[in-house]
């Protein structure tokens, strides 16, 4: 039995939330807020609302599609393989670390 796993977040603020990169890696449908943290983190991955009304038509129409909902989940494992494992993280600090290092040398 295949187990169906979600994950909806209203926040509207902050940076990259702990709880959507734990849910694109666990290769939950995505569903969040609109905003340009979100967008960053979940990229094409997530089904985004601003209204309360594009909430009601997606769990009316698009959930119920079986395709689409597993399409989201692919696409939320991609995402975080793409750029939340921790050894692609590390790396990237670790060249903009050095880069500051080369720029306060000169």
């Amino acid at each position: 039995m295949q187990e169906d796993y979600q994950h909806l977040d209203g926040h509207q603020v902050g940076g990259t939330n702990p709880s959507l990169v734990e849910a694109l890696g666990a290769g939950c449908a995505i569903i969040v807020h609109d905003n340009p943290f979100n967008r960053w983190v979940a990229n094409e991955s997530a089904l985004y609302f601003r209204e309360v009304d594009r909430l009601s038509n997606f769990f009316s129409e698009q959930y119920i599609e079986d395709d689409y909902v597993e399409e989201k989940k692919s696409k939320a494992v991609l995402q975080f393989q793409k750029g939340f494992e921790w050894d692609d993280v590390l790396r990237s600090y670790e060249a903009i670390l050095s880069m500051q290092q080369k720029s306060e040398a000169k």
